[in-house]
């Protein structure tokens, strides 16, 4: 069928895509964006991150893991599990031809937006001060060999993994070869890779809630703070 509608479709010049690499920001800035109904705060704080073809990016998952990438994982730990402040809070990355953001989201009523805040920085800053722990890169490492083999199961599954080889410049290495560099992971890859994509002082953040009750406490996480409102163009 494909053959016989396609079939006499004749190829032509693709055109040149060139996609810039975002500069990462240095510092601090908050967008506050003002919903006046709203009984909660929803924030995501972040930065450029990597492309799908850094050669970390395995390790970097491993790190993410543990860091925002599972129920057990620290940022869920304490705003969802230890404290109540949320119902999840996770970090991801979305790893594009060009480097694609570093995010961490979650939510919280409004008056605890301080205390959930306070408390996502001190995760990231415990990251970075204490690493992580041999028996915490063992878990990791086991989980995400559990969870990978699932995600190439059906054919659907494998034909968007193939797409995404020959998007992204790819080969069978990236299955082949996966579980051979989660096992040779160090701890100090792990703290090499902590320092260098897992930012600490360079953070944006965007905050959606009742600016009335939390611009106070928005103003003391960035030295530059924009506000808009929710009904504006663009949003």
């Amino acid at each position: 069928m494909l053959t016989e509608k396609f079939g006499g479709w004749a190829a032509g010049p693709a055109p040149a895509v060139t996609t810039p690499d975002a500069t990462p920001f240095s510092g601090r800035k908050l967008l506050l964006v003002d919903k006046p109904d709203s009984t909660q705060t929803f924030f995501v704080v972040g930065n450029v991150g990597i492309k799908r073809t850094n050669p970390d990016r395995v390790f970097i998952n491993v790190i993410n893991t543990l860091f925002g990438g599972r129920f057990t994982s620290m940022l869920n730990s304490e705003l969802r599990i230890k404290s109540g402040l949320t119902y999840g809070a996770r970090s991801s990355f979305s790893e594009r031809k060009a480097p694609g953001p570093f995010s961490i989201s979650t939510f919280t009523r409004n008056e605890t937006t301080e205390k959930a805040i306070d408390l996502m920085l001190d995760v990231i800053k415990r990251l970075h001060e204490k690493g992580i722990t041999e028996e915490e890169l063992k878990s990791a490492k086991a989980y995400i060999k559990g969870q990978f083999p699932p995600t190439i199961e059906t054919n659907d599954q494998l034909a968007g993994t193939l797409v995404q080889f020959d998007l992204y410049g790819l080969d069978e290495s990236e299955i082949n070869g996966l579980y051979a560099k989660i096992d040779s992971m160090t701890l100090a890859d792990a703290q090499r890779v902590i320092k260098q994509y897992f930012p600490l002082d360079n953070l944006v953040f965007v905050l959606i809630g009742k600016a009335e009750e939390v611009k106070k406490v928005a103003q003391k996480y960035a030295q530059k703070l924009d506000s808009k409102s929710i009904n504006q163009p663009g949003f």
